[in-house]
């Protein structure tokens, strides 16, 4: 999909809404403000199609060659293109393109226009390549919707009459979004796309040095091999007695053999001497096996005095023996570079002498609230104010998967104010995260004080709900990610977006989040024309794994993500979907945070 912020698509339902005099009075109307260019984009079919429009053949799809035409329109006169070029747009084009070359003809179009102008482009099939800064639908008087128009409905940033009124609203949406339309950044990314934009600003991680005690939960940052095998020695597992099999072949209950007691060893010890043939030596567990035995008999298969011991069965060589490098062979890798350091992993470490390990450093977060509405969490409530409950949500799981945090004040929405506390934050971290004031309201001032600290935008908006709001932007270096306020919108962008991030800049090998089918336990009764995610708990049974919904409450409320370990997608364009339907699951913590 083509990212074109610059880009205003005008769209309609149907025949003579009137996008084409829109499109001439936009132009009108801007050109004293910024450089404007406008194209037209018809869609050709295969010869021989019938013309989805019913007309007898106008020669416009015979006379196509390739999979596209492009043309720069000179001339005067009444055609469309013509009208934009009169009403003062700098460069017009004719796209005619094939379904399959639109994506190509646009991109010519695009190398060919001036890189700090705002581009008027009428056309609903261009939606079909095209993600532009704004979108939007004209009614035709009729009310119909062509097909066209029905397959991007729900791509338009608003669907309008093609009145006066119309034209007021279209410009005013403009003018607040102007100084977005001329900035060269993407907008309205995929969740992929803002994930791999992420990854490209994430910084090599730091190594240090600590014990092995201080270890859990950090990544390591060498391999290490076992310098020696694990266990050391053969040893019992178990208490009991160290024997030959050979001397209880014979062994049943009728005809039981009763071998000579000549020491005991417990763990820790080596055995004085080694079993002779008709001889048992008492061995506790973990102690070595003695020289000579090849087998061990616990307790409770015997009968035993202080001298003697008596077996009832034979007993197969090699039974009851833990071998010398069984845990880990001499030389063998106990874990690679990139893993993190589990319980287990630790007590491999010690178990070879790794008393201290290099690791990686933990990536350091702030974090910044904005918002005039917002209230400290021991603060008294204040009529039309909220605690901050969304940041200490956001800082727990920041912790848990391994990040250090610092809390910072919340900020009032004021682009100044905002701007200073962000490049203040940034000097002691790797990662700001923000929340609140991210969309394009009058008091979202997130967007506006990236510009006023002449930060690099990476990308503004994700094509996913809960979690749309978001922008990412980089600043000497540091990476900002900006996400909602909205509780449930704000945890959804930073499992999909910043754990990867923050994965890598952690060191760990696997930095995807770990994904795979589901199906649905309750119906999920809505509509989803974007991607979509919700919550959920994982449970497994005989005929497979299952999303349960995790607790009651809306999008923007952050008790369904309680004991959540899952968030499934509903994919876009999806309706309404039942119960037991198979949809894609993401974990959202792996098993090893």
């Amino acid at each position: 999909m083509l990212q074109m912020p610059n880009w205003v698509v005008l769209g309609a339902t149907g025949r003579n809404a009137g996008k084409t005099a829109l499109g001439v009075w936009l132009i009108e109307q801007l050109r004293q403000r910024v450089p404007v260019c406008a194209v037209k984009v018809i869609q050709a079919h295969a010869h021989g199609q019938a013309c989805p429009r019913g007309g007898q053949g106008c020669g416009l799809c015979e006379s196509l060659q390739g999979l596209y035409d492009v043309q720069e329109e000179t001339g005067h006169g009444e055609k469309d293109t013509m009208r934009f070029a009169a009403a003062g747009a700098q460069k017009v084009f004719l796209v005619r393109a094939l379904p399959e070359g639109m994506a190509e003809a646009i991109q010519k179009v695009a190398r060919q226009l001036p890189d700090d102008c705002v581009v008027i482009c009428e056309s609903n099939s261009v939606m079909q390549v095209l993600r532009p800064g704004r979108f939007y639908l004209i009614e035709g008087p009729d009310g119909a919707w062509k097909p066209s128009a029905r397959k991007v409905r729900d791509l338009a940033d608003e669907v309008l009459k093609g009145d006066q009124q119309c034209r007021k609203q279209v410009l005013d949406d403009l003018m607040e979004h102007l100084p977005l339309l001329r900035r060269r950044f993407p907008v309205q990314v995929t969740v992929e796309q803002a994930r791999s934009l992420l990854l490209q600003h994430c910084p090599a991680p730091e190594t240090q040095w600590v014990s092995v005690g201080q270890s859990y939960g950090r990544v390591l940052a060498e391999t290490q091999c076992a310098p020696e095998p694990v266990p050391p020695f053969d040893r019992s597992p178990l208490d009991g007695y160290a024997l030959r099999a050979s001397d209880v072949q014979t062994a049943s209950r009728a005809h039981p053999v009763t071998l000579r007691i000549t020491e005991e060893v417990p763990a820790g010890h080596c055995a004085a001497g080694r079993v002779e043939p008709g001889t048992a030596i008492k061995i506790l567990t973990g102690a070595p096996i003695p020289e000579g035995a090849d087998v061990v008999v616990k307790f409770e298969d015997t009968a035993f005095t202080d001298e003697t011991v008596t077996l009832f069965r034979p007993e197969r060589s090699g039974s009851n023996l833990v071998r010398a490098g069984e845990d880990l062979a001499q030389g063998a890798v106990v874990a690679e570079a990139g893993t993190r350091i589990t319980p287990p992993v630790a007590g491999l470490l010690a178990a070879v002498g790794r008393a201290r390990v290099p690791v990686f450093c933990r990536p350091r977060v702030a974090l910044l609230s904005t918002g005039d509405e917002l209230l400290e969490a021991d603060a008294p409530l204040v009529k039309g104010k909220i605690r901050n409950s969304s940041l200490y949500a956001i800082e727990g799981y920041l912790q848990r998967l391994g990040a250090q945090t610092e809390r910072g004040p919340i900020v009032p929405d004021d682009a100044q104010q905002i701007a200073q506390a962000v490049a203040h934050a940034a000097e002691g971290a790797e990662l700001v995260v923000t929340t609140g004031g991210v969309s394009v309201g009058d008091y979202d001032m997130v967007l506006r004080a990236m510009e006023r600290l002449d930060a690099e935008i990476l990308f503004w908006k994700v094509q996913m709900k809960p979690g749309m709001a978001c922008l990412a932007a980089l600043w000497h270096g540091k990476l900002i990610l900006s996400l909602s306020g909205n509780p449930a919108a704000a945890a959804v962008a930073l499992f999909l977006l910043a754990f990867p991030w923050l994965r890598r800049a952690m060191g760990l090998q696997t930095v995807e989040p770990e994904r795979f089918p589901v199906r649905l336990e309750t119906d999920f009764p809505k509509a989803s024309p974007t991607r979509r995610w919700i919550p959920g708990v994982l449970k497994l049974s005989p005929n497979g794994a299952w999303l349960c919904s995790a607790g009651p409450g809306g999008n923007g409320m952050l008790r369904p993500f309680f004991g959540a370990d899952l968030l499934g997608e509903i994919p876009a364009g999806s309706g309404a979907l039942a119960q037991g339907a198979t949809i894609e699951a993401y974990r959202i913590f792996r098993a090893d945070e």
